[in-house]
């Protein structure tokens, strides 16, 4: 027979216990006889099936409780046989572990009222007997059994299987996943944009280290080139004042000076030879500095390039604006004030949902269900509604940190433009000092030339001779020790700025001032 269900309520789901639920099915059955023989002798009728799970949540148990109710009404032919009514009762009673596979049921079936029977199934490792036992059971009133049989009335229970695995404990499966966001509210774009920030604040610190090697690189080298012009003019003096020693002893074996003047004269050699050599020292020292800076302590250092000083350059306000348009060190802060707004633009896209084309396929599985699929592809949508207070303070978290930057990049302009401003200022004291170095050194040739001359005539003393000599070459290492603080500063000042690159162009401009003073002409 066909039987039609209308499942009129499902799944009332309720909480006797914390431990304990239950789920209650009913079912309406209409009953079709196909059988011949059955519907000769009965008409159609209504039935009814309901079911009670119980499942402890604990122990691992679950309980059933089964129970239907068949009837077919009978034809005017068998009522003198049967009842008028033929109905069939099953109450079964299920027992199931988890943990292990224990089964236990019960079953009572009744027909027209008359003796009945009771059918034990037991399965132990879900191996059930139940099947079998229905199959081979027998009523104890044989001879409704035979009607049973005649009508073609089947216990419903025994068509069935006693078990369905859907899935084995024991399986495996390997398979690849794909997922393509296709939608995050814009957090991956903002990451992108973070990477790329982040990309190109390395880059800037790659710069602005270049730069500092740059700076460092001409502090050391004109340094060495200073103190190997030092040097030079240090042996000019200690060769005068050897010279002058020679002289004062003439003089003095003549008559025309005391001893106390040859003996100042020997004294003035001697601190013309300290100096000498403590030029020297620092020449030693400021080569190996060199050395260090470029990596290469076996060759020769040979200096070239002269110190210079150009006194028209371009206005403070050119070097700040390309300070702030291109110093790394400021161009950085800005990177990480991008990654930092990029990392806010990320949060505020976690109340955003997230929208992927998904995708599976099973390469190889063992002992997997058939009914499980071996590839699919879809859509996932993921939205987060509500997660405590995580996310809103981690918003605001992201957002803390891009007012910081803000604050860091505000001060970090101001400070390179005042730095800037007082490299500029140096500059220009250091061209005022070589200046008014022009007319010292006038004065100093004057001086030396004359105190010569009134040496050699007896009119001067030794002393005033050696303080001439002296003066000269301070005046003459003053000019060079101004040039290089000038480059020096110049170098930072186009570090700073973002042109180190300058350096060069400054260097070999035709309008720079040279190391050597202008010959100035002298009256006998």
């Amino acid at each position: 027979m066909y039987k039609f269900y209308f499942i009129f309520l499902f799944l009332i789901t309720a909480i006797f216990s914390a431990s304990a639920q239950y789920k209650m099915e009913i079912s309406a059955n209409y009953n079709i006889p196909i059988s011949t023989d059955f519907s000769n002798n009965f008409q159609n009728g209504w039935g009814g099936r309901g079911e009670i799970h119980y499942f402890f949540k604990e122990t691992g148990f679950s309980a059933s409780l089964l129970f239907g109710l068949d009837g077919f009404r009978a034809n005017k032919e068998v009522e003198d046989a049967l009842i008028d009514t033929t109905l069939i009762f099953d109450y079964e009673y299920e027992v199931h572990s988890f943990n292990f596979p224990l089964f236990a049921k019960a079953n009572y079936t009744f027909f027209n009222q008359q003796k009945f029977n009771i059918i034990v199934g037991v399965g132990i490792g879900g191996l059930f007997m139940e099947y079998k036992a229905k199959q081979i059971g027998k009523y104890t009133s044989d001879g409704y059994s035979q009607v049973l049989k005649d009508l073609g009335l089947v216990n419903q229970n025994s068509m069935l299987p006693s078990t369905l695995v859907l899935q084995k404990e024991e399986f495996a499966s390997a398979s690849i996943n794909m997922m393509w966001p296709i939608f995050t509210g814009g957090k991956i774009r903002a990451a992108n944009k973070a990477m790329d920030a982040s990309i190109d604040g390395s880059m800037y610190e790659i710069q602005e280290t270049k730069e500092k090697l740059n700076t460092e690189l001409v502090e050391r080298y004109y340094g060495y080139r200073l103190s190997l012009r030092a040097v030079q003019l240090y042996e000019e003096v200690y060769k005068a004042m050897l010279l002058h020693q020679s002289n004062a002893q003439k003089m003095e074996e003549n008559g025309m000076i005391s001893r106390a003047q040859t003996l100042y004269a020997n004294l003035s050699v001697s601190q013309a030879k300290a100096d000498l050599q403590a030029s020297i020292n620092t020449a030693n020292t400021v080569e190996n500095a060199l050395k260090n800076t470029i990596a290469d302590d076996t060759s020769e250092i040979r200096v070239i390039s002269e110190l210079f000083l150009v006194k028209d350059i371009e206005s403070v306000d050119h070097f700040v604006n390309s300070a702030i348009n291109h110093n790394p060190l400021l161009k950085n802060v800005e990177s990480k004030r991008e990654v930092a707004q990029q990392s806010y633009n990320i949060m505020k896209a976690n109340y955003m949902p997230t929208v992927a084309i998904v995708g599976n396929k099973v390469l190889a599985d063992y002992q997997m269900a058939e009914m499980v699929p071996r590839w699919f592809v879809g859509v996932n949508l993921h939205w987060t509604i509500f997660d405590g207070t995580s996310r809103n303070y981690k918003t605001q978290a992201a957002k803390a940190t891009v007012q910081r930057v803000d604050y860091i990049h505000e001060k970090a302009i101001k400070d390179i433009s005042t730095y800037v401003n007082k490299l500029y200022n140096e500059l220009q004291s250091h061209i005022e000092q070589l200046e008014t170095m022009e007319t010292t050194y006038e004065f100093a040739v004057e001086y030396q030339r004359v105190q010569e001359k009134a040496f050699s005539e007896g009119f001067a003393t030794s002393k005033d001779l050696v303080d001439a000599e002296t003066t000269l070459a301070k005046v003459k290492v003053g000019r060079l020790k101004i040039m290089n603080d000038y480059v020096l500063s110049l170098a930072k000042l186009l570090e700073f700025s973002g042109e180190a690159e300058k350096f060069l162009e400054y260097s070999q401009r035709e309008d720079r001032e040279r190391e050597e003073f202008k010959e100035i002409n002298t009256e006998e």
